[in-house]
């Protein structure tokens, strides 16, 4: 069911995205790569590898879900407190991805994306992915969350990341992003000025960007990162450059 939703909003948000185009900087053949790399990366990283993870995931939170300091409180009391803190935990992780230079050379290919659109989400190297499937693990035992809350985490994540990638505007964003990340929001991180792309950290509420004074509030010129082409799926997978 969780695939099924997915796979239902990527399509409408690719369809809502091509006929109400926010930005449109470059030609139909750079989006139609774009859309190649990411999705190929979605097959073999996203839902190979992620599958696993998630399986993983399920595992450690049925085995420990009632050790963590959230066990035994009540499911909703646990899925608001435990959805927050986990936000605050991928807020931190996020801003290690590119504070150290290891884990920066895997999560820059994410920046690589010179045309930003939905399928950027799914923009990942895999060991990327496997590093963050142990810091979940972690997250899982510390906290104590069930194995309901993973699945329901993990969609809620992807379709949050799916949404502010989305290459659209809409009424009411600017506002909207004072509490949730929104395009508008993260159209800066990925811009190709450091100053920019090292800011808004956010995966699902922005608050944490406002309390942490990383919030930058910019229209970037321009996406991608500087020194790096348009890379195919094997150029991210054996993290290769290309120089623009």
């Amino acid at each position: 069911m969780a695939t099924f939703i997915i796979f239902t909003a990527l399509i409408l948000l690719m369809t809502v995205e091509n006929y109400f185009t926010y930005r449109d900087e470059h030609s139909r053949d750079t989006l139609l790569r774009s859309y190649v790399t990411n999705l190929s990366l979605m097959v073999f990283g996203d839902t190979f590898m992620s599958l696993l993870s998630v399986g993983s995931l399920i595992s450690v939170a049925a085995e420990y879900s009632g050790f963590g300091i959230l066990g035994g409180t009540s499911d909703a009391f646990r899925f608001i407190v435990a959805l927050i803190s986990f936000d605050l935990v991928l807020y931190f992780w996020h801003r290690k991805r590119h504070r150290s230079p290891f884990l920066w050379k895997m999560h820059q290919t994410h920046h690589s994306d010179v045309s930003v659109n939905v399928t950027t989400a799914f923009r990942l190297h895999f060991f990327e992915i496997f590093l963050t499937t142990i810091v979940k693990s972690i997250f899982i035992v510390v906290v104590g969350v069930s194995a309901d809350f993973v699945l329901a985490n993990e969609m809620i994540a992807v379709l949050c990341a799916m949404f502010h990638h989305t290459n659209i505007t809409f009424r009411g964003e600017k506002w909207a992003s004072c509490f949730m990340v929104t395009p508008y929001t993260h159209r800066a991180h990925h811009s190709t000025k450091p100053s920019e792309y090292h800011r808004n950290f956010g995966a699902i509420f922005s608050f944490w960007d406002r309390l942490f004074r990383t919030l930058v509030r910019v229209e970037p010129d321009e996406f991608g990162q500087k020194g790096i082409g348009e890379q195919s799926f094997l150029d991210i997978v054996l993290l290769a450059r290309k120089e623009r």
